[in-house]
């Protein structure tokens, strides 16, 4: 592996979903943008696992038990979040808080591209 290849592997994403068929679809989007899927049960168990590592995005089910978009925002990560379409309400309300809000489909098909848009350094 080379060095590029080995800082990229060790940029982690935080996934926090218990929904096991969503997150092999999200854990490949995240691994097709280069970076390495961190999948954790819990809210709780997401912030230990952002405590360690490079972390360059937290990604969480807007229905997910205990979610606090605004406690995740304030680890200073870009925050992604998703839910069924049908939750417009909720989403509108992720993107009002300041998270990017997609709805499942969107999330199975464009989280990759997303991330690497998200964690891009900006031409300064």
């Amino acid at each position: 592996m080379t060095q590029t290849a080995e800082a990229a592997a060790d940029k982690r994403v935080i996934l926090l979903t218990a929904d096991l068929m969503a997150s092999a679809q999200l854990e490949g989007q995240i691994r097709r943008a280069g970076l390495r899927p961190v999948t954790v049960p819990t809210l709780e168990r997401a912030l230990e696992a952002a405590a360690t590592g490079v972390v360059v995005a937290m990604v969480a089910e807007l229905t997910q038990p205990g979610l606090d978009i605004g406690l995740l925002l304030q680890l200073g990560h870009p925050v992604i979040v998703y839910a069924s379409h049908v939750r417009e309400a909720e989403l509108q309300a992720a993107r009002s808080a300041g998270a990017q809000a997609l709805s499942r489909g969107q999330a199975a098909a464009q989280l990759g591209t997303l991330l690497m848009e998200l964690i891009r350094p900006s031409a300064t």
